[in-house]
C-alpha cells in the first residue's frame, strides 16, 4: 500500500465500516450487518469479531462480504475520486503468505450533511468467504478500506505500517473425514443387514 503524507491535504477518511452477513452452525444469523472499523457506533467492533464455527456440508451456513462504506470529507480545492474495501482470507495459523487482497468498489452514495462529506457505498456483493476452505480450522479475514482523492489514497487504517482489519472464524468438518465417516456407517449398516438375512 501507498498513502500520501500531504499534511495540508484536505481530504481523507472520518469513517468506515464493512458489510458481511453470516449463518453459523449455531444458527446465529446477522444479515446485512455493518462492522465498525474506522468509527465509533452501537454497531460491532469488525477487529476481534468472531464470527463463529460454519459447517462446510451444511448449505444454509454462509459467510458472504457484502460490501463495505467510506464516509470521506474534502474541502478547499481537494477532492474524492472513488473508495473501495480490500479483503483477504487465510489460515490464522499459517499467515497470509503472499495472499493477494480482493477489492470491491465503493461506488458514490450520497452527500452528507456537512458540506464536503460524502459516502462511498455498497451492500450488493455476494462474495461466498467460505469456498474452497477446508474444514477443523480456524481462519482470519484481513480487511481495509481505501478512498482516492486529489492529495494521494487514504486508508481508514492509517495507512502504509498500519494494522489492517481482523476477525475470526472456524470451519467442520474436515470433509475427507466427513466422507469417510460416511462411507463407515454404510458399511456398518450393510454388513448388519446382511446379518440379518
Amino acid at each position: 500500500m501507498t498513502v500520501s503524507l500531504n499534511l495540508q491535504a484536505g481530504s481523507g477518511i472520518f469513517e468506515s465500516y464493512g458489510i458481511f452477513s453470516s449463518v453459523n452452525q449455531a444458527n446465529t444469523s446477522l444479515l446485512n450487518t455493518y462492522y465498525d472499523m474506522q468509527a465509533t457506533t452501537a454497531n460491532p467492533d469488525f477487529n476481534g469479531t468472531n464470527f463463529g464455527t460454519f459447517d462446510l456440508l451444511n448449505s444454509g451456513n454462509l459467510l458472504q462480504i457484502k460490501g463495505g462504506e467510506v464516509k470521506t470529507y474534502k474541502n478547499g480545492i481537494s477532492d474524492v475520486f472513488s473508495a473501495s474495501i480490500s479483503y483477504r482470507v487465510y489460515e490464522t495459523s499459517s499467515g497470509p503468505g503472499s495472499l493477494l487482497f480482493t477489492t470491491l468498489n465503493l461506488p458514490f452514495s450520497a452527500n452528507l450533511a456537512t458540506a464536503g462529506d460524502q459516502s462511498w457505498k455498497s451492500n450488493t456483493y455476494s462474495n461466498n468467504l467460505l469456498t474452497s476452505l477446508s474444514g477443523n480450522k480456524t481462519y482470519t479475514i484481513e480487511v481495509y478500506l481505501a478512498a482516492v482523492s486529489s492529495d494521494g489514497t487514504w486508508y481508514s487504517n492509517g495507512g502504509v505500517g498500519a494494522p489492517n482489519y481482523k476477525a475470526t472464524f472456524s470451519t467442520v468438518p474436515e470433509p475427507s473425514s466427513a466422507s469417510l465417516l460416511a462411507f463407515a456407517l454404510s458399511s456398518l449398516l450393510a454388513l448388519r443387514r446382511r446379518q440379518k438375512v
